[in-house]
Order: structure tokens, then C-alpha cells, then sequence
């Protein structure tokens, strides 16, 4: 079965984003990884060291990521 764009734009989902249709795979893993921090920085309160431990990373590799996806102190 060949698999093209327009077959790919209109099976639609609930976990679609408003991401380009043209988005790389590099920035929609990013993406989801900076979601992803911010739902885990939410549900500990902004707790950087319980949130690195359910990331399974360093605290300085959160600290690095957090700054690299300009994600605010305050979630």
C-alpha cells in the first residue's frame, strides 16, 4: 500500500497538532518533548528534581532542556 500526503492529511486523529504538514521529524520530536517537560514540570509543582527522576535524566539535563525550549519558571 503506498502512503502519500494526501492519504496522510486526511486520516486525522485527536492526538493531530497544529504542526506544518511539512514538519520534519527532528521538530515534531522536539515538540513533543517540550510538551512533554511542561506536563511533567506541572504535575510536580516545577519540582526539577522529582520531574528529572520521572524523565529518567539528569537534573543539569532538564535544567539544559528547559532553557534550550525557553520554557517559563512558572507552569
Amino acid at each position: 500500500m503506498a502512503i502519500n500526503k494526501a492519504s496522510l492529511s486526511e486520516e486525522k486523529s485527536a492526538h493531530d497538532t497544529d504542526l506544518p504538514e511539512n514538519a520534519t521529524l527532528a521538530h515534531v520530536t522536539s515538540e513533543a518533548e517540550k510538551s512533554y517537560i511542561k506536563k511533567i514540570l506541572k504535575s510536580t509543582n516545577g519540582n526539577r528534581t522529582k520531574a528529572s527522576e520521572i524523565l529518567g535524566i539528569s537534573r543539569k539535563s532538564l535544567w539544559e532542556k528547559i532553557k534550550a525550549y525557553n520554557i517559563e519558571e512558572s507552569i
